[in-house]
Parts: C-alpha cells; sequence; structure tokens
C-alpha cells in the first residue's frame, strides 16, 4: 500500500479527474503536485491550441515537473485512457500515476462508462510502474505515456 500522503494524492486527482469528467464529458491530461509537508497544488500547462494533442499535454506537464516544480516531493498525472480487460474489451478508464521523488509510485485505474450525460464507475485496480516522472531516463517516460 502506498503511504497515505500518496494515497491522499491520488483520491484528490481521482476527485478531481471525475468533476472534470462529468463537466466536460471529456479529459485532457491534467497534474497535481505536492511538497514535503503535504500540500496540493494544481498545475495546468498553457498550450498553444485549444483541442492539444494529449501527448503534448503530458509532456507539457513533464516540463513542468522538471524546470517548474523539481522540489515537488510526489507528483500525480491523470488521465483517460482505454485499456483492455481480461475478456478483451476495451473500456474507458481515468488513470492516476502518483509518484515520491524517492521513486514509490502506484498507477491505479478506474473504470467507467457513460450513459448520456450520467457515468457508472467500476472497478478500481492498481499496478506499481516503478519510477517513471522522476526517473532519470526519458526513455522511460516516453515508453510509459507512449510519446
Amino acid at each position: 500500500m502506498p503511504a497515505e500522503s500518496l494515497q491522499e494524492l491520488a483520491q484528490e486527482a481521482f476527485d478531481a479527474g471525475i468533476a472534470l469528467l462529468k463537466k466536460n464529458h471529456e479529459l485532457y491530461p491534467y497534474a497535481m503536485v505536492q511538497n514535503a509537508a503535504g500540500k496540493i497544488t494544481y498545475v495546468a500547462k498553457q498550450m498553444e491550441s485549444e483541442h492539444p494533442k494529449t501527448e503534448d499535454v503530458i509532456r507539457g506537464l513533464l516540463d513542468l515537473f522538471r524546470n517548474v516544480y523539481s522540489e515537488a516531493d510526489a507528483v500525480a498525472l491523470g488521465r483517460d485512457v482505454r485499456i483492455r480487460e481480461s475478456d478483451g474489451q476495451a473500456q474507458d478508464a481515468l488513470t492516476v500515476l502518483v509518484e515520491r521523488r524517492s521513486g514509490e509510485s502506484w498507477e491505479y485505474y478506474l473504470v467507467y462508462q457513460r450513459n448520456g450525460d450520467e457515468y457508472e464507475f467500476g472497478k478500481l485496480t492498481v499496478s506499481h510502474p516503478g519510477p517513471v516522472v522522476f526517473a532519470t531516463d526519458d526513455s522511460i517516460r516516453a515508453r510509459f505515456f507512449q510519446l
């Protein structure tokens, strides 16, 4: 299990992602940082396009983590993805990666289904990907985020 502060960061990121999804019916990647005292700050990268590519938003957020919030103790990055279930069916999922500077990281997937303006959320799964955002090798981030 992740440390309590990472659980709080993940919950905050999920709450924000669910609210954005319900409000806009779409979700661009979004992020938060947490300092050593546990304070959570939402971060955003100003994009040139009104409808930027997901990959460009992720690159912009990773750039912010490295250059503007380089002293953050932990980060959260949320995004909307399609995952393949064990039965081969593709499903929408809200995913949140939380990572501490020390390397502790967890990625949560919350599957959902949209019915009109209503959302039904399903099971939550978790994986332990290892360092991604704070990895020293850029190719790790590129593979993880498919950049």
